[in-house]
């Protein structure tokens, strides 16, 4: 709440929301161009997280603080607020220290500071080691879990590792195999319920995730569509959904909790995909990619009836489960 607040009186100091403040102050002078921040009801963007930018982008910023805030011989950030900013202010409950929206923490590898994202994204800098180091992933691993590994690879210059040309063809091999899609799998056959519940919109009762209505179109082809429309008038545009085992990316579709209320990210895409698992139940995973969330909605179709259990996965979160009726069957 406090961080958001300081978005607003940025905005009202300045004349400008925060995104347009840190593209001209920040952004620019560090050739970072593709930056989303969505904002909340008042257009204002939200200040306690929800940026979202390449892992190349975050070690610049990282780099930048290495460096006392100078950037390609310039102070872009005045030296005295970045020593102030990673200095220990607070203690918190994990044991490490907070400043001024960065953590910071002491060990047998000296002072090390780092801004954490939502699913332990990271942007850490030790200036011991003069080192910058980024992760950015879905939340399936712990950062101190995988310390020990990259503190392993750390060398004295004077004896560098072996030469090993098998490691590096290896790992040049599944470096290649990293942007490649997925292989699409076979279609089954369609249940007959698909075709009687394909393009119609289900009304929901009231419930507490303030899903209004949802609707599912299919066809011929390996891919169906999905809508959904929420209680307070918010609606996805129409999305592609993977029939065969491959998420289909559809812009626009990103919705996500801010509070008690769904957001709509516009300029970013959420994966879907989904399957038949018996004769009357469908699957679907709705995947926010870039916002750690992962959805899992089971729809069991019963006539005009349809029975939604719906929940977020990754931070496991139970179903929550109500039913809806067919409009106009």
């Amino acid at each position: 709440v406090g961080m958001h607040m300081l978005s607003a009186i940025l905005e009202k100091a300045t004349g400008m929301n925060a995104l347009e403040y840190a593209r001209q102050n920040l952004f620019k002078p560090l050739g970072i161009q593709e930056v989303s921040w969505p904002t909340d009801p008042q257009g204002v963007n939200l200040g306690a997280g929800n940026v979202h930018m390449l892992p190349g982008d975050m070690a610049k910023i990282g780099f930048l603080y290495l460096h006392g805030g100078v950037w390609d011989g310039k102070q872009i950030v005045s030296r005295s607020w970045v020593e102030e900013s990673v200095k220990k202010h607070f203690d918190t409950p994990n044991g490490d220290g907070y400043g001024y929206g960065w953590w910071s923490s002491v060990d047998n590898t000296g002072m090390t500071f780092y801004a954490k994202g939502n699913g332990d994204q990271r942007i850490n800098v030790n200036p011991g080691f003069n080192i910058v180091l980024v992760t950015a992933g879905d939340g399936g691993f712990n950062f101190d879990d995988i310390t020990p590994y990259i503190l392993a690879a750390f060398r004295d210059p004077k004896h560098p590792l072996p030469a090993n040309p098998a490691g590096v063809a290896e790992l040049q091999q599944v470096l290649a195999t990293l942007p490649l899609p997925p292989t699409p799998q076979p279609v089954a056959a369609l249940p007959d319920i698909a075709t009687a519940i394909s393009g119609k919109t289900f009304r929901m009762e009231p419930n507490p995730l303030g899903i209004g209505s949802v609707r599912l179109d299919f066809n011929a082809t390996p891919q169906a569509s999905f809508q959904i429309t929420f209680a307070d008038g918010i609606q996805s545009p129409l999305g592609a959904v993977g029939l065969d085992g491959v998420y289909r990316l559809t812009p626009g579709m990103n919705l996500d909790r801010v509070g008690h209320r769904f957001v709509e990210f516009q300029d970013l895409s959420v994966g879907l995909r989904g399957q038949w698992i018996d004769a009357q139940t469908f699957v679907l995973e709705y995947d926010t990619i870039v916002n750690y969330y992962y959805y899992k909605l089971e729809m069991h179709f019963e006539g005009e009836r349809l029975n939604l259990a719906f929940g977020e996965q990754r931070m496991g979160a139970p179903l929550a489960t109500f039913a809806g009726t067919m409009e106009n069957p």
